[in-house]
């Protein structure tokens, strides 16, 4: 909701919880959050004479839990020209989430993946990005904070 404030309702988003998922299952903070800021930082914001939607998705899919976030934004390649040409910026939220999935499978055994997909029209135009994150589905680990 400040995200839609700030972009003056340029945006709109969605999330969808399936009801067969059970809320109390562990999901480690700050895995979800920095793609969910990219999308909105990089894609939606930089969006001109076009409403952008987030959509946010949770899942069951056998024994995982799967988290979609989409974004209709401009791609992750027109993004990154829009940056080198301004202020120098490094993001590492991303690169922070993906190394944080590889700890916690290696100590913890949460075994996640998180996929970046680019989203293209018919016509080879971009039309947003996905994050697929692929986490286990009741989780509980006694004496473990994720």
């Amino acid at each position: 909701d400040l995200e839609k404030m700030r972009l003056q309702d340029q945006m709109e988003f969605k999330i969808n919880v399936e009801s067969n998922i059970d809320k109390n299952n562990l999901i480690p903070h700050l895995l979800i959050q920095p793609h969910v800021e990219n999308a909105i930082k990089h894609g939606i914001a930089n969006l001109v004479d076009k409403v952008g939607i987030l959509e946010i998705e949770f899942k069951q899919l056998g024994n995982d839990i799967i988290c979609s976030i989409k974004d209709n934004g401009i791609g992750r390649k027109a993004s990154k020209l829009l940056d080198s040409m301004g202020e120098f910026h490094t993001s590492k939220g991303t690169e922070l989430s993906k190394e944080k999935s590889v700890l916690l499978n290696q100590y913890y055994n949460y075994k996640c993946t998180i996929d970046v997909i680019d989203l293209y029209t018919n016509d080879g135009l971009s039309k947003g990005t996905e994050v697929i994150i692929k986490m286990p589905n009741n989780y509980q680990k006694a004496d473990t904070k994720l």
